[in-house]
């Protein structure tokens, strides 16, 4: 620990130069929590001698410093005290130049708010299933971005799979278990993945994800056999007609949320098959409907909120027939 004779050096009356302050730091770069406290005893020090100084970029560098010293070995850690240094930052793209990371710098970071902003880790090269234990449990991000992995253990993908985020970033994986392939499978973000670098296996199962499914125009038979068999979330925005057969085994989708918003009419059958989905149903698009099939849908015990069925684009008849009901509230 730096002792406040170091300090002493400054004559008294005048500033103390970048560089002087600059040494004095050096003494305490090993720790974040050492440097905070050189920090403090030069403030206590500027005020006990009635001397000025202008701290203010100094935080920033000391941030700059710490992220240079660990970026100064082929083997950069993610550190609790990098992370500490860096937590009320927005910029944490710094965080993908590190190829591993602490179990304390997940935990930490699993604290923090990151407002719906990304969060850069794409420099890891590998990932413990205590560190993807604690990044399963991070609040809400944008991205997760892990490119830097080729592979991942059952544990990790389970955890993964817990992540609060819109997408999951992992191009970079090259191995991956069948049972890995069937957790990520469920995660209802968007995940980004290379198919062409996994099995045959593996990548049977991982498209049979919403992500790999968006642009389908055209739902078959056996497209919806999968949605069910699979269960969860599936955004098929791009499907703009649904057959009575499709429809009926889409009916029997349970546990997560189908979006059709792409549907502009539904016929009064698929209108009855769809009744008995149990889950979440978006077809806020539909702007043809019969009275028939709006007192099929109105039977919905969970009732359509106003993103999910749009009632002002429907005919005033089947819009009243629903709204009665309690829907599109």
């Amino acid at each position: 620990m730096l002792e406040l004779g170091k300090f002493k050096e400054i004559p008294e009356g005048q500033h103390a130069s970048a560089e002087e302050f600059n040494q004095l730091l050096a003494f305490a770069i090993g720790s974040y929590e050492e440097a905070q406290s050189v920090l403090g005893q030069f403030r206590y020090y500027l005020a006990d001698n009635e001397l000025t100084y202008d701290l203010s970029g100094w935080e920033e560098n000391l941030r700059n410093l710490l992220h240079q010293n660990s970026l100064g070995t082929a083997d950069a850690v993610l550190t609790v005290d990098i992370v500490e240094a860096e937590k009320d930052s927005p910029w944490t793209e710094r965080f993908s130049d590190f190829t591993r990371i602490e179990d304390a710098a997940a935990q930490l970071l699993a604290g923090l708010d990151f407002i719906g902003n990304c969060l850069h880790l794409g420099g890891l090269t590998e990932l413990s299933d205590s560190v993807a234990a604690s990044l399963g449990g991070l609040k809400p991000v944008e991205t997760l971005y892990l490119d830097g992995l080729i592979s991942l253990s059952d544990r990790a993908a389970k955890s993964l799979v817990k992540v609060e985020c819109d997408e999951l970033s992992l191009n970079g994986i090259t191995s991956l278990s069948v049972a890995a392939a069937e957790s990520l499978s469920k995660h209802e973000a968007e995940i980004r993945v290379n198919l062409d670098n996994l099995s045959e296996s593996a990548a049977a199962i991982i498209q049979r994800h919403w992500s790999f499914m968006t642009d389908l125009t055209d739902l078959s038979e056996t497209d919806a056999e999968k949605i069910v068999a699979q269960g969860g979330l599936f955004i098929l925005p791009c499907v703009s007609q649904l057959s009575d057969t499709v429809a009926e085994i889409l009916g029997k989708h349970e546990g997560g949320r189908l979006n059709l918003r792409g549907l502009r009419e539904l016929s009064d059958a698929a209108a009855e098959s769809l009744s008995k989905h149990e889950g979440g149903l978006s077809l806020d698009g539909l702007t043809e409907l019969s009275d028939a099939a709006a007192e099929s849908l109105s039977k919905r015990e969970n009732k359509f909120k106003s993103w999910e069925l749009n009632l002002a684009n429907l005919p005033a008849s089947a819009a009243k027939i629903l709204r009665d009901a309690g829907h599109g509230e």
